[in-house]
């Protein structure tokens, strides 16, 4: 019996970046990687990109979307909705550097976002109803009889 192995790219990306981490070290030592790992211990300096949780789920015919956004004001949330997709996009605004002094560490992360989820059936956008609460954007629409191909920016209650 063969065994095949199949292609996984993420493995395949681990293993290069085995190889290269190797590579430099031999030529740079060991400090090379205790370098690099640094910015990792130190999360204020990382680039961390925010994505919200999202959740879809579909009741007597409707879809309804959940975005967990906690600290974000209404203002700061666009969401756009079309037959075949919503996005929601916004950002959370974080403290000037100055207000920053004294923290020892900080895991809050601070930046814009934007989230797109597909809807698995066509929907009525024109019948579609955002709404914000206790941190979590809710959008509810409708699945559609006939779609129109036509997006529209939606107000949020």
């Amino acid at each position: 019996m063969v065994l095949r192995k199949y292609f996984d790219p993420f493995e395949e990306l681990k293993e290069l970046t085995s190889e290269m981490d190797h590579i430099l070290e031999s030529v740079f030592g060991p400090a090379f990687h205790r370098r690099r790992a640094l910015p990792e211990i130190r999360h204020e300096e990382r680039l961390v990109r925010f994505a919200p949780a999202v959740e879809l789920t579909e009741e007597n015919g409707d879809y309804i979307a959940k975005v967990e956004i906690p600290g974000v004001s209404p203002e700061d949330i666009e969401v756009i909705i079309t037959p075949e997709q919503l996005t929601v996009k916004g950002e959370v605004k974080g403290k000037k550097e100055e207000e920053r002094k004294g923290y020892h560490y900080s895991e809050f992360t601070y930046g814009s976002f934007r989230r797109t989820l597909p809807f698995p059936n066509k929907v009525d956008d024109s019948q579609a109803k955002a709404s914000f609460k206790n941190g979590i954007l809710e959008v509810k629409v409708p699945r559609a009889k006939e779609a129109v191909l036509e997006g529209r920016k939606l107000a949020i209650e």
